[in-house]
């Protein structure tokens, strides 16, 4: 039992104690953002029209869709 502790602390430290100075690459990969306004009304209520209420705007839904405020 006594091994198995010293064993784990040992590796525990020489984990801790390792170099690990490699640097992550930053890949910026996110697409531009568009050039044209983006319009509620024709853009973003169908998507969510076709996606979103068709399954949470039921009342007997288990997760209601509720857009009334931010908090819902």
């Amino acid at each position: 039992m006594y091994k198995t502790l010293i064993y784990f602390f040992i590796a525990c430290l020489i984990t801790a104690c390792s170099d690990d100075s490699q640097e992550l690459e930053f890949n910026s990969t996110l697409p531009l953002p568009l050039a044209t306004d983006v319009d509620y009304a024709s853009d973003i209520k169908p998507i969510i029209e076709e996606k979103c209420v068709v399954c949470h705007g039921c009342f007997d839904a288990p997760c209601q869709l509720k857009m009334e405020s931010t908090e819902g």
